[in-house]
């Protein structure tokens, strides 16, 4: 008959519906289950590094969030074209001076 070890290891302990977790525990002295992820960089240098870099998800990367800022830039000047585009000769001259006044034109 295999001899078994006697020294229990400590349990993860995490308080679950049915009482605590009596899985195993790692380094961080909780389970697999209950470990949690990273929390992310906590110094100012670690965020700073970590914007710097090219995130892998594309979705969230900063050069899309620029392009689709573009986007709806140009999508927004090109509703306004489409406007002046409909309007007299005299509706145009007085949006003109009204873009002057207000220092856009």
């Amino acid at each position: 008959m295999p001899q078994t070890s006697t020294i229990r290891k400590p349990l993860c302990g995490a308080n679950l519906p049915a009482g605590p977790c009596e899985r195993q525990a790692m380094k961080n002295g909780r389970c697999s289950h209950h470990g949690g992820l990273s929390t992310g960089p906590k110094s100012q240098e670690a965020r700073r590094n970590l914007r710097s870099r090219r995130l892998i998800n594309g979705r969230h990367s900063m050069t899309t969030f620029e392009a689709k800022q573009t986007q709806q830039t140009l999508a927004m000047i090109m509703a306004i074209i489409r406007e002046i585009q409909v309007l007299s000769q005299e509706e145009k001259l007085l949006l003109i001076n009204k873009m002057r006044l207000a220092g856009i034109y």
